[in-house]
């Protein structure tokens, strides 16, 4: 399975909306809805360590990526490996994720570093563990517990306890122009005071280029912190959300956009900044950009920006759309409130129609009550993963719009459902656009 979000369609069993068994506990804490595979596994039988095994305090085991490794998860006998491989296209990415478990330890595992040697450019990333509390609203029923919290770049676990899995994702690229055929190499674990171990690795890459979305994917993203608004920071960010798929992200003005005098004027920093969003791969003329102007468009903090006449939005609209056709952007869809409640104040209905009535798309997040409620005043529809009927997109598409879908309460380390919610669901629903 492919690393490329558009790729994850193939992910069958993976429903993210997988029914609750009778008196099973639900990681969401008691709602049908919410996702099981949060669930840390419930064996935890160790198996009879052999005598080298034990000299060596240590194993080496795989597992599934789908599956996220677990700190107090013990291997099976069947995951210890001394081989490991796998499969990708040209120009793709594909992991491998490989654990390190201490086996009858009365000391910590130090320094567990992990190298790799083999023709293709690598890179690797340890789980980052991070302590919930009982009362934590995803894992209430567990009680206090360490839970895969995200991957950090880097190479070494400083320490894993007795008893416990440190796990490693290891990513492979392979170029646009990879030799086709097996790629072989080695994978090896070395820890403070302990023998190394060598794990072989087969790549295979394919002689084929799998085609690119003709959707939109990508993610919220807001540069407000000074370390996010640095560009260096914001160039890495952008070529990873390109890395994985991703093809778009919100745009927030934070450079002067002014409209004087009847005329739209762009600073040089917003243009320059565009042109590198598209160099880096999160910018197409064909994918639309969700852009947040809170200058001239948007509401901020609750308050509504209606100091522009209807004629006004009119002009503002042509004038963005002329200066995006002539620079070669994106088409820009205009956020409009984000995440509206049912209840609105009176300013609200005529600066949202003045808007949707312009020629610039409007666009915003929304549940699936509200898109009902207020889906009629928008060109494109965000609606919540999980709240998207057949109706909700045949409506849409009887009023000229498009649903795309986002969440906010989808665990990074879900990786069934973050795959389900990227491929089968938005495949299935024919959604226009994939955020998170």
């Amino acid at each position: 399975m492919n690393i490329r979000i558009v790729c994850c369609v193939l992910l069958l069993g993976s429903s993210a909306f997988a029914q609750q068994k009778a008196g099973e506990p639900v990681a969401g804490g008691g709602d049908e809805s919410d996702v099981r595979f949060l669930l840390p596994p419930t064996n935890q039988t160790q198996p009879d360590w052999t005598d080298p095994e034990n000299q060596r305090g240590y194993v080496v085991y795989t597992d599934i990526y789908n599956d996220a490794m677990w700190p107090r998860q013990v291997p099976t006998r069947e995951q210890i490996v001394d081989r490991v491989a796998c499969r990708l296209a040209r120009d793709e990415y594909e992991p491998i994720h490989i654990g390190v478990f201490g086996v009858g330890n009365s000391e910590p595992l130090k320094q567990v570093k992990v190298t790799v040697d083999i023709d293709l450019p690598t890179q690797i990333r340890f789980i980052k563990y991070r302590e919930r509390t009982p009362n934590a609203k995803l894992l209430k029923h567990l009680g206090a517990t360490s839970v895969p919290y995200h991957l950090r770049l880097g190479d070494t676990h400083e320490s894993i306890d007795p008893g416990h899995t440190g796990a490693f994702w290891i990513t492979f690229h392979a170029a646009a122009d990879a030799t086709p055929g097996e790629h072989t190499g080695s994978i090896t674990v070395s820890i403070e005071g302990k023998p190394e171990t060598k794990l072989s690795v087969i790549v295979e890459v394919l002689p084929i280029v799998l085609a690119r979305p003709d959707i939109a994917f990508g993610m919220y993203h807001y540069r407000v912190s000074a370390t996010m608004r640095h560009e260096d920071y914001a160039e890495k960010v952008q070529r990873d959300q390109a890395a994985h798929g991703m093809n778009s992200s919100t745009l927030v003005v934070q450079d002067p956009i002014r409209y004087e005098n009847g005329r739209l004027t762009f600073s040089k920093i917003f243009e320059d900044r565009q042109h590198d969003r598209m160099e880096r791969g999160v910018g197409s003329p064909n994918i639309p950009t969700m852009l947040m102007d809170y200058q001239l468009i948007n509401w901020h903090s609750g308050r509504i920006n209606d100091k522009l006449t209807f004629e006004q939005k009119q002009d503002i609209a042509r004038q963005y759309a002329a200066y995006t056709h002539a620079q070669g952007f994106p088409e820009f869809l205009a956020y409009m409130q984000d995440e509206p409640g049912l209840s609105q104040p009176e300013s609200y209905w005529p600066w949202v129609t003045g808007w949707k009535k312009s020629s610039m798309r409007t666009v915003t997040a929304m549940s699936g009550e509200a898109a009902a409620g207020f889906g009629y005043l928008h060109d494109v529809w965000v609606v919540h993963t999980g709240q998207i009927t057949k109706e909700t997109v045949r409506e849409a598409w009887r009023q000229g719009a498009e649903v795309w879908t986002y969440t906010f309460s989808m665990g990074a380390y879900n990786v069934h459902s973050n795959r389900y919610m990227a491929g089968l669901y938005t495949w299935a629903l024919r959604l226009r656009g994939n955020f998170h």
